[in-house]
């Protein structure tokens, strides 16, 4: 191959995109198709290893865009199938469909890389998240570098724009309201950043790889719901059905206003359970509305589940005259029970 002519990129390409090199290495698809034991068509299969949530060349619709489609009709606020069990059930099939068919073509790119068939002539059993027995989760099948195909998807409320483990408590290092007032208020100036965090202090494992198998590690975030649920942990703002209610967690606020003075802070965020066993980070920026992002407990991103919004939670303007100011509120709840609030605190135009 000649390196001027791009060859050896295109090359490198191939065999980094396993759809790509079946298509111009016969052996390889053969080799793969001979070991994949799945229902999916292997060109379909190996689309979705890279391309999850787009539909496959063929034609074929994505399984990871009709579940995200299916989530959003039981989570989102406008949605039309909150509550409803049939499509809570077909989440739940789809789910599962998704999770063998992407062990079974994990293990036909494993056995075709090897050289050998499978261990195993069945597709494999696959357990759904939050089934797990104590402090464990299912093990997942090695992919390509393809990025998770259960990106956490965000739903917008109402009126927003836009094991049984012992549970450990996040160690605060700072009150976040009073973290942000008191950085405000000693003169930060516009655009810069305050945060805070909460750790649980305990690192998160690292898995242990093996030829075929990686298996995860359990979701140290996910000890929150092995607490108690208390009244702080009750959201004041309606919800769709398609939450569990026993199962919400206070983790924290990024307000520094009790207007309804019940010890919660605007703009509270929470931890929740939603249909199938997800995983949901649930913020009621000052009362008005919800935003949510839910994942898979297995396919929980190791950046975290992230909300964004605007705060209207203004500073009065002080004595000297100085202007008011607004923030840009992120929030992340990170795997290792790590939660992150920062704000980007911007002028108010008189």
């Amino acid at each position: 191959m000649r390196i001027n002519d791009g060859s050896l990129v295109a090359q490198a390409r191939r065999d980094d995109d396993p759809y790509e090199r079946a298509l111009t290495d016969p052996d390889f698809l053969r080799a793969v198709t001979a070991a994949h034991r799945g229902h999916w068509p292997v060109l379909d299969a190996l689309w979705w290893c890279r391309h999850p949530a787009e539909a496959a060349p063929s034609g074929s619709p994505s399984p990871v865009a009709r579940l995200s489609s299916l989530q959003r009709r039981l989570f989102a606020a406008d949605g039309d199938a909150a509550g409803d069990g049939a499509v809570a059930d077909a989440v739940r099939e789809l789910e599962a469909e998704i999770g063998e068919e992407r062990a079974n073509i994990g293990a036909a790119l494993a056995a075709a890389h090897a050289g050998r068939e499978p261990p195993d002539t069945e597709s494999p059993a696959i357990e759904r998240p939050g089934t797990e027995s104590s402090g464990t989760e299912q093990p997942a099948t090695e992919l390509p570098a393809t990025g998770t195909p259960f990106a956490p998807h965000v739903v917008v409320g109402s009126s927003i724009v836009g094991s049984t483990t012992r549970w450990v408590p996040p160690r605060r290092r700072l009150l976040l309201g009073a973290g942000l007032v008191g950085a405000l208020l000693l003169g930060a100036l516009v655009g810069s950043q305050v945060t805070s965090a909460s750790r649980s202090g305990a690192p998160e494992p690292t898995p242990t790889a093996t030829s075929t198998r990686t298996p995860t590690v359990p979701v140290l975030a996910a000890q929150v719901f092995a607490r108690v649920q208390t009244g702080q942990d009750i959201p004041r703002v309606p919800l769709p059905g398609a939450y569990d209610p026993a199962s919400f967690r206070y983790l924290g606020s990024s307000g520094w206003r009790d207007v309804d003075a019940n010890g919660v802070t605007d703009s509270p965020y929470y931890a929740a359970r939603g249909a199938s066993n997800t995983i949901c980070l649930v913020a009621m920026p000052e009362g008005a509305g919800y935003l949510t992002t839910c994942t898979l407990e297995a396919d929980f991103p190791r950046g975290g589940l992230r909300l964004s919004w605007q705060s209207s939670d203004v500073l009065p303007v002080e004595e000297n005259g100085r202007t008011a100011m607004v923030m840009d509120i992120t929030v992340t709840w990170m795997r290792d029970s790590t939660i992150e609030t920062r704000g980007t605190g911007r002028a108010l135009v008189p």
